[in-house]
């Protein structure tokens, strides 16, 4: 029962700290070819963003039925399904026949970037993905009932 209490308490410590590195290490493919840091870490970034508000938000806080719970849920959900479909979308066009010439370019254009460059450009990818989950992370955080333009926003 300690072991477990430290293991939460761990975690919650952690978190939100975490997030910069974990986006860093979605974006370190751009390392390889800049376009990985800009699409397949992008995706992946909102996709552990909202799994991560997701698992340290402590619904408890709220009444059932009142619909700030659900507010809240629906924006980390909305940061998963956005991730999960730019991932899987760029992934399809990476690997189709016809676009195997623009990646060929797009690789060797990578190539010609020093080390240094595409770091710096991973960096500065997972800041902004990281810069995201502000968002999602204050809105978890607040108690504040959702408003029309909530609800329109999550709609849209």
């Amino acid at each position: 029962p300690l072991s477990a209490s430290r293991g939460k308490m761990g975690a919650a410590l952690a978190y939100p700290y975490v997030v910069w590195p974990a986006c860093l290490l979605c974006c370190a493919g751009g390392v390889y070819n800049v376009v990985y840091a800009f699409g397949f870490g992008y995706g992946l970034s909102m996709t552990l963003n909202g799994v991560m508000a997701f698992v340290h938000f402590d619904q408890n806080r709220f009444k059932p039925g009142d619909g700030r719970a659900v507010a809240r849920i629906g924006h980390m959900l909305g940061y998963v399904a956005y991730g999960v479909r730019l991932f899987v979308f760029l992934y399809q066009r990476q690997v189709s026949s016809s676009f195997s010439e623009k990646a060929q370019q797009t690789q060797a254009k990578s190539n010609t970037m020093s080390l240094g460059t595409k770091s710096m450009i991973s960096i500065f990818v997972a800041t902004l993905m990281a810069s995201y989950h502000f968002g999602v992370y204050f809105h978890a955080k607040s108690v504040r009932r959702p408003t029309t333009l909530t609800w329109v926003g999550m709609a849209g």
